[in-house]
């Protein structure tokens, strides 16, 4: 069982990365897509708040991840 709670750690993670980096490259919608463009723009503040998105929801997401830790 532990090492079911440890690949869905690595999981999680890895499908976060790949999910904003497919967004980015590959979307026409969403925060990667905005911070993409608002870069090109060179708009400062909407990609800090586009990368601050994406890490304050990455941070939210954590604990859930890492819940069987203290297991």
């Amino acid at each position: 069982m532990p090492y079911l709670f440890a690949s869905l750690k690595v999981a999680i993670t890895l499908a976060f990365i790949g999910s904003v980096i497919s967004e980015t490259v590959g979307g026409n919608r969403g925060i990667g897509f905005l911070m993409l463009s608002a870069g090109a723009r060179n708009d400062a503040p909407t990609t800090f708040a586009g990368l601050f998105a994406i890490a304050s929801w990455a941070w939210r997401c954590t604990p859930s991840a890492w819940w069987s830790r203290s297991a």
